[in-house]
C-alpha cells in the first residue's frame, strides 16, 4: 500500500512536470512565431497629395497646370477637378501606406504630413516630400507566391518572426541614407516563396547596388546600438560585404556590380575555412519593387524568380534543410572561385568584433 502511494504521488509529480514543460514548450513556440504588434496610430483620413512629378515641379519652382494625383483615405466625400483620385489604405497593422492606382499597388513608408489647401482642397502633403520622391520611385507592389510547405504551426524557428523589427531597423538605417535594401538570397527565397522567413534559415541576407553604396553606411553600423559590426570583406569597389549581429542572429549585406557588357550583375562571398573567394553570377535587374514581408515594407527584385531560380535552380519551391544547404557550393549562381593566399586572406578581411572573428 505504501509502494502504490508512493508510486501515485511520483505519477502526479510526472505528469505535472509534463505539463510544465508543455507550457513552457507552447511559450516557446508562440514567441518564436508571433510578430510584435506595431503601436497602435490613428489611420490617416482625408486627401494625401501623392503626385511625384507635381512635387518635382514644385520643388522646381514652375508652374504646375494639370490635373493632381491624390490618394482618398477613409469616408470622406469624393472630389472633383482638378484632381485624379485614388484609393488609398492606412492598415494600422502594416508599416506602409499602399496606394491603388491604375490597378496596379504602391506601397511607402508611413511618414508624417503637413495639412494644406491646394486648389480649393484641404490636402496633406509628406512632411519631407524629398524623401517621398525617393521612395515612391521604387514604390510598385509586388505579391508572394505563398506556396504551400505544409508547414506546422509548431514548426521551431531558429529565427524567431519578431527579429523582422531588427530587420526594419537596418532598413530604415540605409534608407535614410538613400541606400535600397534588397531581400536578398535565402531571405528572398523566404519572402517569394513563403511570405515569411524560412523556418530552419540561421541567418538573414541583404543586397544593395555597389552606385548606391556610401561610406556612412559602415561608420554608422560601427557607431549603431542596434546592431553589432562583426566584420567586412573585400572592399567596396570589390565583392564587398558587411556582416551584423542583432540579438545573435547575423545579417549580410552584399554589394552588387553590374557588367553592363553580359547584362549580368555579380556578388563576392568569402570561405576563410577553404581559403577561397567566390563569385556569385545572376541575371541583371534595374528595376526595385516592394514587398510585405510579416506586415513591414521589404524591397525585392521587381521579377524575383529570375534571382531564386539562378540561386536555386527550377525546383526553388521544394525545402531544402539548410543544414545540407551548403552556400559556398550549394547555389547555382556560383561563377567561379579562386584560391587565396594568407597574405590575401589577411587584407580582405577586417575584423571588428571584440571577441575577434
Amino acid at each position: 500500500m505504501f509502494f502504490y502511494k508512493r508510486l501515485l504521488k511520483l505519477s502526479y509529480f510526472l505528469m505535472l512536470l509534463s505539463l510544465l514543460f508543455l507550457f513552457m514548450y507552447w511559450r516557446m513556440m508562440h514567441n518564436r512565431n508571433t510578430v510584435r504588434e506595431l503601436a497602435y496610430r490613428e489611420p490617416f483620413n482625408g486627401y494625401l497629395v501623392i503626385d511625384v512629378d507635381y512635387f518635382k515641379c514644385v520643388t522646381n519652382n514652375g508652374r504646375c497646370p494639370g490635373k493632381i494625383d491624390v490618394a482618398k483615405f477613409g469616408k470622406i466625400s469624393a472630389t472633383a477637378e482638378p484632381f485624379t483620385v485614388h484609393e488609398g489604405i492606412d492598415n494600422p497593422q502594416k508599416d506602409y501606406f499602399l496606394f491603388h492606382i491604375h490597378n496596379k499597388k504602391y506601397a511607402v513608408r508611413k511618414f508624417d504630413v503637413v495639412h494644406t489647401k491646394l486648389r480649393g482642397l484641404n490636402v496633406a502633403i509628406p512632411n519631407n516630400i524629398s524623401s517621398f520622391i525617393w521612395e515612391m520611385e521604387r514604390s510598385r507592389m509586388i505579391s508572394c507566391a505563398n506556396v504551400d510547405m505544409r508547414r506546422s504551426w509548431w514548426t521551431l524557428r531558429v529565427i524567431p518572426l519578431s527579429f523582422i523589427d531588427n530587420v526594419v531597423k537596418l532598413r530604415d538605417l540605409m534608407m535614410n541614407l538613400r541606400i535600397t535594401p534588397l531581400l536578398f538570397s535565402g531571405s528572398l527565397l523566404g519572402w517569394y516563396r513563403e511570405c515569411t522567413i524560412i523556418p530552419h534559415t540561421t541567418d538573414f541576407d541583404i543586397a544593395l547596388f555597389s552606385p548606391e553604396y556610401k561610406p556612412d553606411l559602415l561608420e554608422q553600423l560601427k557607431h549603431s546600438k542596434d546592431f553589432s559590426l562583426f566584420w567586412t570583406l573585400g572592399s567596396p569597389s570589390d565583392q564587398f560585404e558587411i556582416s551584423v549581429f542583432a540579438e545573435n542572429v547575423k545579417i549580410d549585406i552584399f554589394v552588387l556590380y553590374s557588367l553592363p557588357e553580359t547584362r549580368q550583375i555579380f556578388m563576392g562571398g568569402t570561405d576563410l575555412q577553404n581559403k577561397e573567394r567566390l563569385i556569385y553570377m545572376y541575371p541583371e535587374f534595374k528595376k526595385v519593387c516592394t514587398a510585405d514581408m510579416l506586415g513591414r515594407l521589404m524591397f525585392v527584385p521587381c521579377d524575383p524568380t529570375s534571382i531564386i531560380k539562378t540561386d536555386y535552380g527550377s525546383k526553388w519551391d521544394i525545402d531544402h534543410d539548410t543544414n545540407k544547404y551548403l552556400w559556398n557550393s550549394s547555389p547555382t549562381s556560383i561563377y567561379n572561385k579562386t584560391k587565396l593566399t594568407d597574405q590575401e586572406l589577411r587584407t580582405i578581411v577586417t575584423c571588428y568584433a571584440e571577441a575577434g572573428c
